[in-house]
């Protein structure tokens, strides 16, 4: 289904002339986002994109279309893969904050940034690899990234019409029923989803081992 024909029958089947389509479009458009945070999907991996960390610092921000999971990252400056570590605090978990050095050792990335250690005492290019997020859907005929057309009905029609469906006090038992089955169908097809791509690339830290003593 394309967005026109998603808008179209979401439309029918509300059945209400007030929920303008700008109004589905955009609701439409936030399951497609949630969708997408919640399904590794492999067509919206991105590969190699270059972002750079100033000298003195020890963050930069991921490109704006990041979504989540850091699949891999490549010091294109230095040579050599950094270690991705699980958050910030373990990255900078009983380390000297002073040290600085002219390669990116470890990185972390919590929200949209990444950490980096150690500062760097020179401009280093890096690589990374992650989940995007995926295209927005503005024109009739943009079809959703990632999402086989047999899943589209359960996950972008009876998604949305679930936030969708008007209040109507005479009415109330029937909406919740509706808005149940809605919640139903959008739940098995994020199931069903899953089950298209077992085998998704995911992010993979590394942990920092706890010495024991005896």
């Amino acid at each position: 289904m394309n967005l026109g024909e998603i808008v179209t029958t979401i439309s029918r089947r509300l059945g209400d002339p007030a929920i303008l389509k700008a109004d589905i479009v955009t609701e439409v458009n936030k399951k497609l986002l949630l969708i997408a945070g919640q399904v590794r999907m492999p067509p919206l991996i991105k590969a190699n994109e270059a972002i750079t960390v100033n000298a003195g610092d020890t963050s930069v921000s991921m490109p704006s279309d990041y979504h989540h999971d850091l699949l891999a990252v490549w010091d294109n400056t230095n040579g050599g893969e950094p270690t991705i570590r699980l958050n910030r605090s373990s990255l900078y978990k009983s380390y000297n904050r002073s040290e600085t050095s002219s390669r990116v050792n470890e990185v972390a990335v919590e929200g949209s940034v990444l950490w980096v250690r150690p500062k760097v005492s020179q401009n280093v290019e890096l690589l990374v690899d992650y989940y995007r997020m995926p295209q927005t859907l503005t024109n009739d005929s943009d079809i959703p990234e990632g999402i086989p057309p047999d899943l589209h009905h359960d996950l972008l029609v009876c998604g949305p019409l679930a936030e969708l469906l008007p209040d109507s006090p005479d009415d109330y038992p029937v909406k919740e029923r509706r808005k149940s089955y809605n919640i139903d169908r959008f739940a098995n097809g994020i199931g069903m989803l899953k089950n298209v791509y077992p085998h998704a690339p995911r992010m993979r830290v590394v942990l920092r081992r706890r010495v024991r003593e005896f």
